[in-house]
Order: structure tokens, then sequence, then C-alpha cells
């Protein structure tokens, strides 16, 4: 079953909460298609950071049934996350999951 497409608004709306709680800083990416992901960069202490963080990001994906674009090398990871669905457009499934990664981000923060 899809789920439907954000507005303009929603989108906005849905940012900057997700932003509030996240030391991640997510950015919207719109393509000149109308077509939207949400994008974070990230940089690690090491490589074995960075694959602790890979793996959470990984459980949630399984759970939420929904899989980011993952570019990463070394201590450096690029997140991209969108509905192709609806078209590689953003809907709350997408923004569900940038909270669940970003909050696991927060508590590895703090591990650190």
């Amino acid at each position: 079953m899809s789920v439907p497409a954000l507005s303009r608004t929603a989108i906005s709306n849905s940012l900057k909460s997700l932003n509030k709680v996240s030391n991640a800083s997510w950015k919207v990416v719109e393509s000149v298609s109308n077509q939207h992901h949400l994008q974070t960069d990230l940089v690690f202490k090491n490589f074995g950071t960075t694959w602790k963080f890979l793996n959470e990001v990984k459980d949630h994906a399984h759970k939420l049934r929904h899989h980011p674009t993952i570019t990463t090398t070394y201590n450096k990871v690029n997140l991209e996350i969108t509905t192709h669905d609806v078209g590689n457009s953003l809907t709350e499934k997408d923004f569900q999951l940038a909270e669940k990664i970003s909050l696991s981000l927060n508590i590895l923060n703090k591990e650190q």
C-alpha cells in the first residue's frame, strides 16, 4: 500500500521538526522534475564508529521496510531518503526513518 506524497508545507514543517531533534543536519533536495529526497552528510571519529552507525541504520530500515541510499567512505556517510512508490517524493515514512536514524546518531554521539 502506497502512502501519499507530502505537500511542500508538510515537508517544510516535518523538516523543521526533524532538525530540532537531530544532530544530523537534514535538508530537502529537489530536482527539476519535482522529485525530492532528504539528505544528510555525516563524519565519524573512525571506521569502526561509522559501521556501528550504519548497522543501526540497517536495523531501522529493515524494521520500517524503507531503505535509504547510503554512500560511505571510511568515516564519511551520505544518506538520501525518498519514496520511490510516489515518484521519488517525500512521505511520512521518509521522515520516520530519518528521525529514527537521527535518534541513533544522538545516542552514538553521547557514547563517544
